[in-house]
């Protein structure tokens, strides 16, 4: 049987949107080592102690894709849904934690674990994590992430209502994901390539996958219901105990999930309409609704339009002070907030494909390091303009923000080491702190000149680089 694919996802289209809205769920996805188009270099597989060469951006690519299809699930519920933000942010991050996933299956296979896909299992990252130096509260995010996906949630999913299986609606955030990771086919690629990512219903996403080849135990085990409703697991179905009722394999309840959960959404439109298949009908609604997004951007008047946001921070009662972020739009420049020499700043983090390599731009292949350029260039500009900072947004001699090998390297190549300096080095974890001194590369004229041949580049072919300085002094009531 074939499958036809309606409409292919741009994941790196799309990548620095959500950069943008969600830079913390985005910044896990690089601390589980599987965002897009990034290599892990040197990466050891904590439970067997054996170097890892695996690319698994495309779990990333993945996570994206499942984000995006469940933004366009909600607002196929309706515009401003109040937990839209929420569902997002458990999309993105839904897999961050799957290279670790990987790894315990290979480390069962060798012989040295037991169980790879036991809640218990997954709780395994946490020392790992704790030993990297990440914080708790990351890892704590991290550990809770993809509990609403996969063949361990589906009995969350369901209870016996008048001696049938029913679907449990209570929580629309935990459907949605669900579906979403069920609907969303993203093949595995080679580090230089992007995924043909698709959306899909669940039993074409099965037959794309090959399940029955790839996850043979989700056609053996399952689970079924004793007496008082109560889900017991069974390693196999053709030996479950006679006593328990509506026994399948995971395979046949994930199909029946994203059926019912199918079935509940298209009762939510209004009007509501009259559907023969509520898989089919969801699919082709979310494939229009993603054909209509791709039209729309590619509609716009610039190839590339880059922006600076600049959310200001205010004062707590307390004293402290608190700070927001600085983003720069599509160029993947983001800044996030830590402290800044006992008042505040930013962390400066860097999302870009490696040196040489092509990057689609808002539908436009181009050079990563010309945009890099320009994008550098502009920041200088709009830090050496005094108009740009008030006394809750210091101007700083420096960012500080953490990268990888690859992108150090380079940096390093083009800055040298007196702007791009080096605070502490752990190949071995390709993590690298860096301090990117303004000040020092404001006073270099030859990596200035550098940077503005790179921006005349750019704006010959008519690049917008714009910025949009946003005041707010919001400030989380939980902190006062």
């Amino acid at each position: 049987m074939t499958t036809e694919i309606q409409s292919q996802v741009d994941v790196p289209k799309v990548i620095p949107n959500f950069e943008t809205a969600y830079p913390m769920e985005m910044s896990v996805l690089r601390l589980g080592g599987v965002y897009p188009r990034e290599t892990t270099e040197k990466t050891v597989n904590p439970y067997t102690d054996e170097l890892v060469t695996e690319y698994f951006g495309n779990i990333g690519e993945h996570c994206i894709a499942v984000a995006l299809c469940s933004d366009i699930l909600t607002d196929i519920l309706g515009k401003d849904n109040p937990v839209k933000g929420q569902i997002v942010s458990r999309a993105l991050v839904h897999d961050a934690g799957k290279r670790f996933e990987i790894m315990r299956k290979e480390a069962v296979k060798a012989g040295k674990i037991d169980d790879a896909y036991s809640p218990k299992s997954y709780e395994t990252i946490r020392p790992i994590l704790e030993k990297a130096g990440v914080a708790s509260d990351v890892i704590d995010y991290m550990a809770r992430a993809g509990q609403e996906t996969g063949h361990n949630s589906l009995a969350s999913f369901i209870s016996i209502r008048d001696g049938h299986p029913a679907l449990i609606t209570n929580s629309l955030p935990d459907m949605i994901v669900h579906l979403a990771d069920d609907m969303t086919f993203t093949p595995i690629v080679l580090a230089e390539e992007s995924a043909q990512t698709a959306f899909v219903t669940i039993e074409e996403r099965m037959r794309l996958f090959d399940f029955p080849n790839r996850y043979p135990s989700l056609y053996r085990e399952g689970f079924g219901f004793d007496g008082e409703g109560k889900t017991v697991i069974v390693k196999d179905i053709n030996q479950a105990p006679a006593e328990l009722t509506h026994v399948k394999t995971y395979a046949d309840w994930q199909v029946w999930v994203a059926t019912e959960i199918c079935r509940d959404l298209v009762s939510r439109i209004s009007p509501q309409p009259q559907v023969e298949s509520p898989s089919e009908y969801i699919k082709n609604l979310v494939n229009a609704r993603l054909r209509q997004r791709n039209e729309s951007t590619n509609q716009t008047s610039n190839p590339l339009t880059a922006t600076i946001t600049i959310e200001h921070g205010g004062e707590l009662p307390s004293g402290s002070f608190i700070s927001r972020y600085i983003n720069f739009g599509n160029t993947g420049l983001t800044v996030v907030p830590t402290f800044f020499e006992g008042r505040s700043q930013a962390q400066w983090e860097m999302h870009f494909t490696p040196e040489g390599a092509e990057n689609k731009v808002a539908g436009y292949e181009e050079k990563y390091k010309d945009v890099y350029g320009y994008a550098l260039d502009h920041l200088l500009r709009w830090w050496e303009n005094s108009e740009n900072f008030k006394e809750l947004l210091p101007r700083p001699d420096y960012l500080i923000g953490t990268t990888n090998q690859t992108f150090y390297n380079y940096n390093l190549r083009l800055l040298g080491p007196d702007i791009w300096e080096t605070d502490r080095k752990d190949a071995e974890l390709n993590r690298f702190e860096i301090r990117l001194h303004l000040d020092r590369l404001a006073q270099n004229a030859e990596v200035r000149r550098k940077l503005e041949e790179r921006s005349k580049q750019c704006e010959a072919k008519r690049y917008v680089m714009t910025a949009n300085h946003h005041d707010s002094n919001r400030i989380n009531r939980s902190d006062q």
